[in-house]
């Protein structure tokens, strides 16, 4: 997976943001009522949350690499595989994405999601 050319990242930075929309609208059939923090009855705790620089290993059916959070928002952190660039403005219009079409449409259509981890954010 390491030294693809631009568009293998291109390619697969659709591919994660996909499999992230994926799991964002399926998450509401995997976990009951109680298991959201979108309830505006409930605080959310945002404990350990992600920092641009914080590292981990992500394990896909190709295998596990390691990544780094490249830029965080309010509601997601966004990892980028080590040894891989992928520029500032992409970056910001993956946050702008999110925040702005993304994750509203998709809370407001159903409900909010399952902060298993209690960061607030969803890895992406």
């Amino acid at each position: 997976m390491r030294g693809g050319s631009r568009g293998d990242v291109s390619s697969r930075l659709s591919l994660i943001i996909s499999a992230i929309i994926m799991v964002v609208l399926a998450s509401p059939l995997a976990y009951s009522e109680s298991d959201f923090n979108g309830d505006s009855n409930r605080p959310r705790n945002c404990l350990n949350t992600w920092s641009v620089g914080d590292s981990d290993n992500i394990t896909t059916s190709e295998g596990t690499f390691a990544a780094t959070v490249e830029k965080v928002s309010s509601n997601s952190a966004i990892f980028v595989e080590e040894d891989q660039v992928v520029s500032s403005t992409t970056l910001n219009d993956i946050v702008s994405t999110w925040e702005s079409i993304i994750f509203p449409t998709t809370t407001n259509y159903f409900g909010g999601v399952p902060d298993i981890d209690d960061n607030c954010q969803i890895e992406i």
